[in-house]
């Protein structure tokens, strides 16, 4: 049988209730065994909410307590770079919501980080082939929209 994967969620906002955790519980070859926030009666309300055993107020206190092998960070991306650093020198996996940082130093030290505990770093980019969102990189390729500046697709 294989070893089933550990992971531990740092923060319980909105997208980590409502995306983040049902899709962790879907998955059979998953334990969800920790979540941290740093508003910890946040944690312990998701951790009860969801059956997940452990809740912290901060990802140093779950790293020291937990064997995790993943790290989901789902918190703003200015603090995305400290969190994912602290993860990768555990030997933590890491899975983060974009954008991967607001600096190209902050996205340098995570890869650095990454490539020195031989862990994995993976951006989500969950709507990357989402039809719309395909039609819409083909429509700028072509040339069809004119400068591209972004877009927000619903």
């Amino acid at each position: 049988m294989p070893k089933k994967l550990r992971v531990g969620i740092v923060g319980c906002g909105g997208v980590t209730q409502q995306v983040h955790i049902p899709a962790f519980l879907r998955l059979k070859d998953v334990i969800l065994q920790a979540i941290c926030d740093k508003n910890e009666n946040l944690a312990q309300e998701t951790a009860a909410r969801f059956h997940i055993p452990g809740a912290y107020p901060g990802l140093s206190e779950m790293l020291s307590t937990e064997k995790l092998d993943i790290v989901d960070i789902c918190t703003p991306p200015q603090i995305h770079a400290p969190i994912a650093i602290e993860a990768l020198q555990h030997g933590c996996h890491v899975l983060m919501e974009k954008p991967m940082a607001l600096k190209v130093t902050d996205c340098d030290q995570m890869i650095d980080a990454a490539h020195k505990s031989g862990a994995k770093l993976c951006i989500i980019h969950n709507k990357l082939f989402d039809l719309p969102f395909l039609k819409a990189m083909k429509l700028v390729a072509d040339g069809a929209i004119g400068d591209f500046t972004g877009m927000r697709i619903f």
